[in-house]
């Protein structure tokens, strides 16, 4: 039950993100990198990666690589 609130939750929050980006405001990625240096970036992110795995425990696969794939969209940088 957890999983599916946590997939609804980031399914808002990406809504949210592209609310922003077609409405042509400063993103969710923009406003964090922003905010702080990359390497205090990577750190953040890393952080939250291991944390939320060791949450999960490693026993879902979906939510976590999803978590995956936001953070690797929160690294990319046109």
């Amino acid at each position: 039950m957890i999983y599916w609130i946590i997939l609804t939750i980031l399914i808002m929050i990406g809504i949210f993100d592209l609310y922003l980006c077609f409405t042509k405001q400063k993103t969710i990625s923009q406003r964090i990198h922003a905010l702080c240096p990359k390497w205090a970036d990577i750190l953040i992110m890393c952080g939250l990666l291991v944390g939320i795995w060791w949450l999960f425990g490693g026993v879902r696969i979906f939510v976590p690589a999803m978590i995956g794939v936001i953070i690797g969209h929160l690294f990319w940088q046109e």
